[in-house]
């Protein structure tokens, strides 16, 4: 890629982020502002239950820094604290899923619709690049975003939750587990590349369905695939195939309208149950499921590259669909 079109594309990315910054920045923001508040509010509230029965917060408390103390259950701390980081971290992600899922759908359709697209086609850039910017902030921009948005409301919490151990004259350093801290960071940086990956399918058919529809493309996006596999329910035809309904709905639908989801891949592969590990706690066996190595083992997986296919496909569709389908 040339030192241009480098230009070029970095300048089509800015656009989308600055036509687009209450959801790609603001919304996860406020997701985050709200969940600390409530934070505050569970706090409060657990002050006045302190104040009820102090004797038995205390020893409650004791009980865990005695065991984040004890060298035998430190990697079973560890991971708790990991597990417990990403869950706090969840809700801008979640924010952030929904963010991306209807920019995708609206992003083709909508310049369609106010006629920006005239302007844009009038300049030199090519329907490859408008739509490769439009890909890279769905699939990259806006998630990085919502996952530092998400660390930092983690880190929010801990600190609120440490302020209100000292302050009933407890020690909070065993909230902060900077391993568990460090490893939860990491993975859900390594995160960002792997969903994006799995999330192609869904990204390429929300982007075909808003470059192809006319009106609401939501309906179309979400009803096309539903219909279908009720339509195939009925008929029995995946039976005559050796196949059930659920295949459809898992490897059809579910790719389509729900790659965006928070772990998605890793509810895709171990949906069985499979993720267990023999001899180990709960909290061991999380920690093993939102590790970056098992984030990474996500990439062995066939039905992602066959889904990055299908995706390409579908986008490149999208491409073609933008360069002569307008409202006119």
């Amino acid at each position: 890629m040339n030192t241009a079109r480098t230009n070029t594309m970095k300048w089509l990315i800015k656009r989308e982020f600055w036509e687009h910054k209450g959801g790609f920045f603001w919304a996860p923001v406020i997701a985050a502002g709200i969940y600390m508040l409530m934070a505050v509010l569970a706090t409060v509230m657990g002050h006045q239950a302190v104040s009820a029965d102090p004797q038995g917060f205390h020893s409650g408390l004791a009980q865990m820094v005695h065991d984040a103390s004890d060298p035998s259950k430190a990697r079973e701390v560890s991971a708790g604290v990991e597990v417990g980081f990403t869950m706090l971290a969840s809700l801008p992600l979640i924010v952030g899923t929904f963010v991306v899922f209807f920019y995708c759908l609206s992003c083709l359709y909508d310049e369609r619709k106010d006629k920006s697209i005239l302007f844009w086609k009038s300049l030199p850039l090519s329907d490859r690049d408008s739509v490769l910017a439009k890909i890279a902030s769905a699939m990259l921009v806006a998630p990085a975003i919502a996952t530092a948005v998400a660390i930092a409301c983690a880190l929010g919490l801990v600190i609120i939750a440490s302020l209100f151990v000292l302050a009933h004259g407890q020690n909070p350093l065993p909230l902060w587990n900077l391993s568990g801290m460090a490893a939860a960071c990491a993975n859900l940086i390594v995160t960002i590349p792997v969903t994006a990956l799995w999330a192609l399918p869904t990204i390429g058919w929300l982007m075909l369905c808003s470059a192809w529809s006319r009106r609401v493309p939501f309906l179309w996006a979400t009803l096309v695939p539903i219909v279908g596999g009720i339509m195939l329910a009925i008929s029995g035809l995946m039976r005559s195939f050796g196949s059930d309904d659920g295949w459809y709905w898992r490897n059809i639908v579910g790719r389509i309208l729900g790659g965006l989801a928070p772990a998605a891949e890793k509810l895709y592969r171990y949906g069985d149950g499979s993720h267990a590990l023999p001899g180990s706690s709960d909290a061991q066996q999380l920690g093993h499921l939102f590790s970056v190595g098992d984030t990474l083992r996500g990439l062995a997986n066939p039905e992602l590259w066959i889904g990055v296919v299908a995706g390409v496909a579908m986008l490149v569709v999208a491409t073609r669909l933008r360069r002569w389908r307008d409202e006119g």
